[in-house]
């Protein structure tokens, strides 16, 4: 009596979404194959399961390689699923795999890419690199061992309501820096804290090689550079960032907790540099790893590493919290969280960060986090990966149509059929005009949904109007 019928019913159903790092370098031999899977999300996930998705990758990426020297394969859309792919260093490659019915329709092939992107750029930040990795250890032990730990978070992320919510906005921000621009005097402000801190002498030594100002969910201010600042942004926001906030506001750590459905007591951290709950908010307001306490009269314990890609540097991490705004440093390696350091570096920061994040918090509530009556838009700067748009909350009042709509048109202007400079202009149902345009490495799209626009000059005109009037310089 066969029981592979038995079997294939008890097998639960594939997940809905499947993230996959693998080295294809390795698992050359028969039977070996399992071994180029460094990393795999769900986990729990079987092990021909996981062979077959990679072994259907791989073959479908031989492919079409044959058609496209030198471009590999990054997106391929079967009936019930969409397979994302990005080479992040030699041989390494990200996978994402996401079923029709989670990740929607109309979901742009772009956002995903930049969604694999980013998390190769936390990796590199963490780790300094997947290659570093392996050389540490030829086996792959260590690899997988940190590597699974990062998919199940931004996996976990990505499966929350929250994550879901920002794949289906079609005005989504994506993986781009949300940067939050500043007031004349605010911006001399923060530039005098950074300029203080980049040559305060603590203990006779410039601890600090950099650092990043947050306000909420946006970036402020960084002196890194851009590649840096996002890798870095994308670490703070996801670990050190909500452990902040839960601190400030005790009642939102149930609700973190619940939204991004953690297994474990969320009392108590997993000893993870990406889990918020890793990460405790000092008396003295410094953001630190769990387990790193400041000794009262000598050095003890070491900050977390980081690896910066610009120029190789290790530094240590360090946040500081006042208000709503969070200052991530970046100390030289030799740095330790000892007292000298701590008090040093409050005297110099915390007096004007607490001013920093009262203007900010002023600024903003006067922006109306930029929702724009009338309109709903997204602005991006490539060069500068950043972005600006309208709420999440004012996206969703679009209708499903215009929706859509909007997603197709972002997603025409993302192809590569349009390099270059380029415009686009659709009209949909409700009376929705959607008017995109980029002009070298600056785009946006405008959404005009029930304002009466009557042809297509008249759609163009107004968008021109709006985009003048927010975006200065933008169509110059």
């Amino acid at each position: 009596m066969s029981t592979s019928g038995r079997k294939e019913r008890e097998r639960p159903p594939p997940s809905p979404l499947q993230l996959c790092l693998l080295d294809t370098r390795r698992g050359q031999q028969e039977g070996q194959e399992a071994d180029k899977v460094l990393g795999f999300y769900p986990d729990a996930t079987a092990a021909d399961d996981r062979a077959s998705v990679v072994g259907l990758f791989l073959a479908t990426n031989a492919f079409c390689s044959i058609f496209s020297q030198g471009l590999p394969c990054e997106t391929m859309h079967a009936e019930n699923s969409l397979w994302v792919s990005h080479q992040g260093e030699a041989g390494i490659w990200l996978l994402l795999v996401g079923q029709r019915s989670f990740i929607g329709p109309h979901v742009r092939d772009a956002h995903l890419v930049d969604i694999l992107q980013r998390m190769h750029s936390v990796i590199r930040l963490l780790y300094g690199s997947v290659q570093r990795l392996i050389d540490l250890d030829a086996s792959g032990t260590a690899a997988r061992e940190v590597l699974t730990r990062v998919l199940q978070r931004w996996g976990e992320q990505l499966s929350s309501s929250k994550g879901r919510a920002d794949l289906h906005n079609p005005l989504s921000l994506g993986e781009a820096l949300p940067l939050l621009p500043l007031s004349r005097s605010l911006f001399a402000g923060v530039q005098v804290l950074m300029n203080r801190l980049l040559i305060a002498q603590i203990g006779g030594t410039v601890p600090v090689l950099g650092a990043m100002l947050l306000h909420e969910h946006w970036c402020v201010w960084s002196t890194l550079n851009r590649p840096d600042t996002a890798a870095l942004y994308s670490f703070a926001s996801a670990a050190m960032m909500p452990a902040a906030q839960a601190a400030a506001h005790p009642s939102l750590a149930q609700r973190i907790t619940s939204s991004l459905r953690w297994r474990e007591d969320e009392k108590s951290g997993s000893g993870d540099i990406l889990d918020w709950r890793s990460w405790q908010v000092l008396p003295s307001r410094y953001v630190m790893f769990q387990g790193i306490v400041p000794a009262a009269d000598e050095e003890h314990g070491d900050l977390p590493r980081v690896f910066l890609q610009e120029g190789g540097e290790q530094c240590r991490v360090l946040g500081l919290r006042a208000g709503a705004s969070l200052l991530v440093l970046l100390l030289a390696e030799r740095c330790t969280a000892s007292a000298e350091l701590l008090a040093g570096l409050s005297d110099v920061a915390l007096p004007s960060l607490r001013a920093i994040a009262h203007s900010t918090s002023a600024e903003l509530s006067e922006a109306k986090q930029w929702h724009i009556p009338g309109y709903r838009y997204v602005y991006e700067n490539r060069m500068l990966q950043a972005v600006r748009a309208s709420p999440a909350s004012k996206a969703a009042t679009l209708s499903k149509d215009s929706q859509a709509l909007t997603h197709a048109v972002r997603a025409q202007l993302d192809s590569q059929c349009m390099q270059g400079d380029a415009e686009v202009i659709v009209r949909g149902e409700n009376d929705c005009w959607v008017v995109a345009k980029r002009l070298a490495s600056r785009s946006i799209a405008v959404v005009l949904e029930g304002r009466g626009q009557e042809n297509l000059p008249d759609a163009a005109r107004t968008a021109d109007l709006f985009t003048e009037a927010n975006f200065e310089g933008l169509l110059e």
